[in-house]
């Protein structure tokens, strides 16, 4: 035991230095900066054989540089009295340099009238490893909602399973008919199916709509042997109404290989995909209404609805994103806002729904322009090939129906997205001028052919084959019950530009 380690307990070393050295975690006692005790777990945290490597030298060296100022100056506050946080996250540096997170809980005590720091400290390198999967599989959900076909879809999750979960190996067993078809990057197994009537681990995930987390297959005697070798699985059923569509399996050639956070980040996964397929079995159904050719009141109605399914998917996904990150720092004001601004924005269009209308009653209130824009942008499946510009001063505010007018801008900026397939420039603007507010909307897309031109504003009217024709529609008759008027400028291959005028009110 060394000088200072003596001076620091003796009088008290029963006491102190025995639970000290009984904890399970790294202990380290700090006076100024300098480590004045360490337990043996402290020191093998760092990757010394015993504390009397560490204790009298300074503890900011074991510290990663990028975190030495803040945790210098938390020491030093404490040591005088104030009260920093107890519990926060660092990063510290191990005998052979190699970097570790770390979490420290902090309390002072005074040994002999000198206040010692006691710092228990854990390892939370999978933690912080979990967290990123969670992050990376939330940037996957914005790849899940841009595909537009079941290839595209099976190719995304894989990648995450991969690339993002580092499962080594992954699969996603379609379900069709009454079988399931293997879809994986091993081209020897690739295609093959599985009786849903048969015997299997994912057969039974399928069967029974339930994850089914295996530690060691060779006490299952439910687990079909594969052509390759595998002791622990993991298989995850994606259900759409009611029905199992897929079911996603990892699995590795040891025991206990998966544990509860993979179980997690795997049924996140699957979340995803199955928005993913429920949006596209909507589209399928929309297209083959529109199909139909069907003009009474009923199929007007089921044309709403989707719209309405539609105009909501958006801003529950925002909501989703925002109250995730939320969950990692409740602080965030900037979420809270997310999500109460976007509750509000489908409250509105509920409303619209009960009313039976495309705008219900517009009640212009005074609206904060940027915030109009950003909750609009923020509603979008933005690509990241495309660039958003926004022109308008922070402060800007006028008399409007603040939740329609969201509703417009966002219907305008989907459109100018399909319309940069390869991405572009997208530029949202707003100026008032001699007490009447012009808003614009300009994109650097394909353009739109004269003799289209004339017909955009037309309910029911679409080029497209996935589309309803009721957004430009709704667009126009938001801005007509506000008193204003709406332009469009657009030439084939240089883009477009919708303009609207809103008078004061």
């Amino acid at each position: 035991m060394k000088t200072g380690e003596k001076k620091v307990f003796s009088g008290t070393e029963s006491m102190y230095k025995k639970i000290l050295n009984s904890s399970q975690d790294a202990v380290y006692g700090i006076r100024g900066t300098k480590f004045v005790y360490i337990n043996q777990q402290g020191a093998h945290f760092l990757g010394y054989k015993s504390p009397q490597e560490l204790v009298g030298k300074d503890a900011m060296y074991s510290v990663h540089p990028d975190y030495r100022k803040i945790v210098r100056e938390r020491t030093t506050a404490r040591q005088k009295g104030e009260n920093p946080p107890n519990r926060y996250e660092v990063k510290l540096l191990k005998k052979d340099g190699t970097p570790v997170d770390a979490e420290f809980n902090i309390s002072t005590i005074n040994v002999e009238g000198e206040k010692i720091n006691i710092t228990y400290t854990r390892d939370i390198t999978e933690r912080i490893r979990y967290r990123e999967n969670v992050h990376a599989l939330h940037r996957h959900a914005t790849e899940l909602a841009l595909a537009n076909d079941t290839p595209t879809i099976i190719k995304t999750t894989l990648d995450a399973m991969e690339q993002t979960l580092e499962f080594k190996f992954a699969s996603y067993l379609q379900a069709v008919d009454n079988k399931l078809v293997l879809h994986t990057r091993n081209v020897n197994i690739n295609g093959l199916e599985l009786s849903l009537n048969g015997k299997g681990l994912t057969v039974q995930a399928a069967n029974t709509q339930k994850t089914v987390l295996i530690h060691d297959t060779r006490k299952e005697p439910n687990y079909l042997k594969g052509s390759i070798p595998s002791l622990s699985e993991l298989d995850v059923p994606v259900i759409v109404d009611g029905k199992t569509v897929a079911v996603l399996n990892v699995e590795q050639n040891k025991l206990n290989a998966f544990n509860e956070d993979h179980r997690t980040l795997l049924e996140t996964l699957a979340a995803h995909v199955q928005t993913a397929i429920y949006r596209l079995d909507r589209e399928k159904e929309i297209e083959t209404i529109r199909n139909r050719h069907i003009s009474d009141l009923v199929t007007s109605f089921q044309r709403m609805s989707s719209m309405v399914r539609h105009d909501l998917r958006s801003p529950l996904q925002a909501i989703t994103n925002a109250a995730h990150i939320l969950s990692e720092n409740p602080k965030d004001k900037e979420m809270s806002t997310i999500i109460r601004n976007h509750s509000n924005y489908i409250d509105s269009i509920l409303d619209d729904w009960r009313k039976h209308t495309l705008t219900g009653t517009i009640e212009a209130t005074e609206a904060n322009i940027p915030q109009i824009f950003n909750v609009s942008v923020q509603s979008t499946s933005l690509p990241d090939n495309i660039n958003v510009n926004l022109s308008v001063d922070e402060d800007l505010v006028f008399m409007l129906d603040h939740y329609s007018m969201i509703r417009v801008i966002s219907n305008l900026i989907k459109n100018s997205v399909e319309a940069m397939p390869e991405g572009g420039e997208l530029e949202l603007s707003a100026v008032v001028d001699d007490d009447v507010l012009i808003i614009k909307v300009t994109d650097s897309g394909e353009g739109i052919q004269k003799e289209v031109l004339d017909q955009i504003f037309t309910p029911f009217f679409t080029t497209k084959s996935d589309g309803m024709g009721l957004g430009l529609a709704f667009v126009r008759q938001v801005v007509e019950a506000h008193g204003g008027k709406i332009e469009v400028d657009s030439k084939v291959g240089k883009g477009t530009s919708v303009i609207i005028r809103l008078p004061k009110v």
